[in-house]
């Protein structure tokens, strides 16, 4: 029961991941200065973490949250280039 439960998680997290790396992302240490971050750096990031806290954290970024994970914030960059 176990591992179907971790199997489940897994292609979530993964169709969580997809869903959005459409949209370009960006990380941050004091949410002032933000960089651009590529989905796939993302996805090592996240395969660190289990699997449970990296499927909450991508849906506190959907929601357009600034979440923090380790030692950076991350979010989806906005649309608006004067958006800082």
């Amino acid at each position: 029961m176990q591992d179907i439960m971790q199997d489940i998680q897994k292609i979530l997290c993964e169709s969580e991941l997809e869903e959005i790396s459409h949209f370009p992302l960006q990380r941050s240490q004091d949410c002032e200065e933000w960089e651009d971050i590529p989905p796939e750096e993302m996805g090592r990031i996240l395969e660190t973490f289990p699997q449970e806290k990296a499927l909450n954290f991508l849906e506190v970024l959907r929601t357009g949250s600034n979440p923090r994970l380790g030692d950076y914030y991350y979010r989806i960059r906005p649309r608006n280039p004067l958006y800082l």
